[in-house]
């Protein structure tokens, strides 16, 4: 085996995934939430009730933390103002000034009207929402939502059972996405039935991670659908898959769901937009 290459390992963190997927990856994975936070201001103060709470993410790798530059807004003109200063301190605080800044390569000029950036956004979103509709693989009410949300469209918000985002972000989000739907639904020449109403809030509204806001059970023989969010239990484990019921969860659990536990594949998500 001398001149073979070395065969994949898997990650000591225990997440079962391979070492280059997971802390081996350049830029880390998001840091566990109830793991002590990566800033020390507070001795083993988890970092969901620290700095993720105030918006400050971080990735980890095996030897080091870092910061993740997340930026959130109403609109594609506030995310662009924070962006740029961010940039803007960062370049002070490596002794530049404020008219070197101007001039470097970073420096969008603040004559970019908010139309401005909501028409380049249009345009990156609303072709691919209609090449869905067209293929049958997005729902018309989540095509009216995309195109209407200030974040693009609805999808987790987690990757490996961490938050991406913060919580109140997150619910901000889901806030936001749901009542689009509510819109979409009101504007129907005739008012639809009961079971119309029903099946567009199953197919389109979500849960704030961003998965579907009722879930079907994860025992695919079974396919029960929740009468109300959340009816299901969850997978004590990685809490994303919910099962109708214990034997259902025991007859997944080894034959499927344990490969998969904790991780993205796992994670529920909307038909449409996935």
């Amino acid at each position: 085996f001398k001149n073979e290459p070395r065969p994949p390992r898997l990650c000591p963190c225990g997440s079962m995934r391979l070492f280059p997927s997971c802390h081996g990856h350049a830029q880390g994975v998001p840091v566990h939430p109830r793991a002590p936070c990566p800033c020390r201001s507070s001795k083993n103060k988890p970092y969901a009730q620290c700095c993720l709470k105030r918006g400050v993410s971080y990735n980890e790798t095996l030897d080091l933390f870092i910061e993740r530059r997340d930026i959130y807004g109403d609109d594609a003109a506030t995310v662009m103002t924070k962006y740029m200063e961010m940039e803007k301190r960062d370049h002070l605080k490596q002794g530049g000034t404020e008219e070197s800044f101007s001039q470097s390569p970073l420096y969008i000029f603040p004559t970019e009207s908010r139309e401005e950036c909501e028409e380049f956004r249009a345009q990156m979103v609303t072709p691919y929402v209609e090449a869905c509709v067209r293929d049958g693989s997005c729902h018309p009410a989540f095509a009216f939502s995309a195109e209407k949300s200030k974040f693009e469209w609805a999808r987790p918000w987690r990757t490996n059972n961490r938050p991406l985002l913060p919580k109140e972000e997150m619910e901000k989000r889901q806030r936001t996405w749901n009542k689009l739907v509510d819109q979409y639904i009101s504007e129907y020449d005739e008012p639809p039935s009961a079971e119309e109403v029903r099946s567009i809030e199953v197919a389109v509204k979500v849960a704030s991670t961003g998965g579907p806001l009722y879930n079907t059970c994860a025992h695919a023989p079974c396919a029960k659908l929740e009468n109300v969010p959340s009816e299901f239990m969850l997978c004590s484990k990685c809490k994303q898959t919910r099962f109708c019921s214990k034997e259902c969860f025991a007859a997944c659990y080894k034959t499927q769901h344990k490969a998969v536990c904790g991780t993205d594949e796992a994670e529920p998500r909307l038909a449409s937009g996935s």
